[in-house]
């Protein structure tokens, strides 16, 4: 098995090439919901898959670090433990697109 390792990007790293060997593939099984301005996890089930769009469109918004990020158990623990809070302003955009997204972001 392959070990994984965290580092600090350049910015001149962010380019199309670094997500070329990254499957976006995940299968979810419960994800945080706001419900009453408080966050509650429930049971939900589905997959999720990107392909070169979403790729494209990450690297066009790395200038300062704003994810929508699903709102899965395991993703929700991954943001928070790498130090993302949640976002001071929302991208409505994106709530539209992806209304059970969490808004969070990180300070680079």
């Amino acid at each position: 098995m392959n070990s994984i390792s965290y580092r600090s990007l350049k910015i001149d790293e962010i380019k199309l090439s670094l997500f070329s060997n990254f499957d976006r593939h995940q299968k979810v099984n419960k994800c945080w919901r706001k419900d009453n301005k408080k966050w509650i996890l429930k049971n939900i089930s589905f997959t999720e898959n990107w392909g070169p769009d979403e790729y494209k469109f990450l690297v066009k918004c790395l200038k300062r670090l704003y994810i929508s990020a699903h709102s899965s158990e395991k993703t929700q623990l991954f943001y928070k433990a790498m130090g993302c809070i949640e976002a001071i302003e929302y991208n409505e955009t994106l709530v539209v697109k992806e209304p059970y997204d969490c808004q969070l972001e990180y300070v680079l």
